[in-house]
């Protein structure tokens, strides 16, 4: 985001975390925790559809305040504060926030940890979950930013060679970790 106008460096942070966290999510794709996919994905729509009624995209200073600001607010919160992700109201509000934090900086994992800390799943299934609601947020980002958002002037194209490098790189890098 120092270098490239925020939609560019937001497609090309999506692609790659859209297939590393979407190799993770195949790789572990027995331990998916669905029932509360459902609900996360009820949270998701509603966030998505609010912000491609928006079309927002954040000024770079903006969009670094906002990176700083989330993890501090979220440590500010009670530490008996976690709402559980395999309760309904909670993956609801995940879906929301998660896809909300996606499309205004790009990341989301401190926020979506908050909702995994106290749920009643073993750790696999927190991962393979986790997985499937980045690859899902990615998608929604690349989608956003490169198709529902006025793009970036083309001289920040990125050249194509640069997305199957990077998709080789996640798909390595997710089998060796």
């Amino acid at each position: 985001a120092l270098t490239l106008p925020v939609q560019v460096a937001m497609i090309l942070h999506g692609v790659t975390q859209l297939f590393a966290n979407g190799f993770r999510a195949w790789f572990l794709r027995d331990r998916i925790f669905g029932a509360g996919l459902v609900w996360y994905a009820i949270g998701s729509t509603l966030a998505f559809a609010l912000f491609t009624w928006l079309a927002l995209v954040v000024a770079t200073p903006v969009l670094f305040l906002l990176l700083g600001a989330i993890p501090l607010a979220l440590s500010l919160l009670p530490r008996d504060f976690a709402p559980q992700f395999d309760k309904r109201p909670a993956a609801v509000a995940c879906g929301a926030l998660v896809t909300a934090a996606h499309l205004l900086v790009g990341v989301s994992g401190p926020l979506l940890d908050v909702f995994f800390v106290r749920a009643e799943l073993d750790r696999f299934e927190v991962i393979a979950t986790k997985a499937v609601t980045q690859t899902a947020g990615h998608a929604l980002k690349i989608l956003y930013f490169g198709w529902l958002v006025p793009s970036a002037p083309l001289e920040h194209e990125l050249p194509l060679w640069l997305y199957p490098a990077l998709v080789a790189c996640a798909y390595l890098g997710t089998k060796v970790g």
